[in-house]
């Protein structure tokens, strides 16, 4: 037999061999080496996923607390209604289509004032009991619109232009 022959009887029985073992203990050791590098992956993922959701929900904590206290302040009349709207619309980190909600639950011509009513709504559900809920309600309620009213009157001496005549 020539020497190539020999090499190319060599790489048949071991191509063979690999063939027949491959279905045996050699699979096993490829299958079990895939499935631990895919729960690796897994594992790997689920551990970014779940930063990802500790961070978002460390904001959404954050965004809590500063509503909640923006409320209470609200309630004790160290800020007005209107303050209140507009800290709590620059708060950072809304919750996802929360202004789109705002528009469609709550009454009101712009978006501050649907905030306002929001905050006022979110005050009365902190009450005790329902009379409670509706004194303040009313209060608030009251503060809100004497708040627009002289905002809208502001807003209206700036657009009317002064006249400079003699």
């Amino acid at each position: 037999m020539s020497r190539p022959a020999i090499w190319a009887l060599v790489f048949g029985l071991g191509a063979a061999s690999l063939a027949i073992l491959g279905r045996g203990p050699v699979a096993g050791i490829i299958g079990d080496f895939r499935e631990r590098s895919y729960w690796q992956q897994v594992d790997a993922d689920a551990n970014e996923h779940a930063e990802v959701l500790k961070e978002a929900n460390l904001r959404s904590n954050a965004r809590q607390t500063a509503k909640d206290r923006i409320t209470k302040q609200m309630i004790d009349g160290q800020i007005s209604v209107s303050e209140a709207g507009r800290q709590f619309a620059r708060l950072p980190d809304p919750a996802y289509c929360f202004m789109a909600m705002i528009r469609q639950r709550e009454a009101g011509k712009t978006d501050h004032e649907r905030l306002c009513r929001h905050l006022i709504d979110y005050a009365c559900f902190t009450c005790k009991s329902e009379s409670e809920a509706e004194e303040l309600r009313s209060r608030l309620t009251q503060e809100l619109e004497v708040s627009l009213r002289q905002e809208q009157e502001v807003s209206l001496d700036r657009q009317v232009p002064k006249c400079v005549c003699d």
